[in-house]
């Protein structure tokens, strides 16, 4: 696909999550299919936000700790870039904080762009990304609903908060009232799939990729 010159928004970032898992162990696969989805829809920021993504998915599945993961995440950032200002920026405000929601007027007041505009919306998804999931990623239910308070960021946050904080919790992260729910798909984007399960089809598709990874 041709890059879109001006367009930064977090649908790549979402596409980067899977990426990461498939490319676990190895950096390089990471950027290389990242990067190519990536440009598809988007261009610079919403590039390197989901070649980040990517990488600290990667990481994160290969047992790094956050930390460790989140840098190597940032270290892909352009040290220019308004993306890399921003993840700084929301990292600084956040540091030592207890609860992101202690600070969250600061967080809104600098990262979250007061004009409405989903096409810029890369930088501040991936800073407020990685201070929740630095701050609470151990706990999935309140990093998710950290997440779902940044009304502006609500379309795509909670999700990839939510994959953060799933790759650096080992065992079940849902109880059995949110696996009901999202068990059985409904078609209404794909008609066909209406009544498949769709956790046995996730299932499916990851044992097809390990299988694939080990011939």
């Amino acid at each position: 696909g041709k890059e879109n010159p001006h367009y930064f928004d977090d649908s790549a970032m979402s596409r980067a999550v899977p990426i990461g898992i498939i490319t676990c162990g190895d950096l390089r696969e990471s950027a290389l299919f990242s990067l190519a989805d990536a440009s598809v829809t988007n261009s610079e920021d919403g590039i390197w936000g989901a070649h980040a993504i990517a990488v600290i998915i990667n990481a994160l599945c290969a047992e790094d700790e956050f930390e460790i993961a989140m840098e190597k995440a940032i270290d892909v950032l352009p040290v220019t870039s308004w993306i890399k200002r921003t993840v700084d920026d929301a990292l600084r405000i956040s540091k030592g904080a207890s609860s992101i929601f202690s600070i969250l007027p600061e967080l809104h007041e600098s990262v979250v762009n007061r004009e409405y505009s989903y096409g810029n919306s890369a930088p501040e998804t991936l800073a407020l990304a990685f201070a929740i999931a630095r701050t609470h990623g151990k706990d999935f239910n309140t990093s998710v609903m950290t997440a779902a308070s940044f009304s502006k960021n609500s379309e795509s946050l909670p999700a990839i908060v939510g994959a953060l904080s799933g790759a650096m919790i080992s065992g079940d992260i849902l109880n059995e009232h949110w696996t009901a729910s999202i068990q059985t798909l409904k078609g209404i984007c794909i008609p066909e799939l209406a009544g498949k399960n769709f956790l046995s089809l996730t299932e499916q598709i990851a044992q097809k990729i390990g299988q694939r990874r080990t011939v």
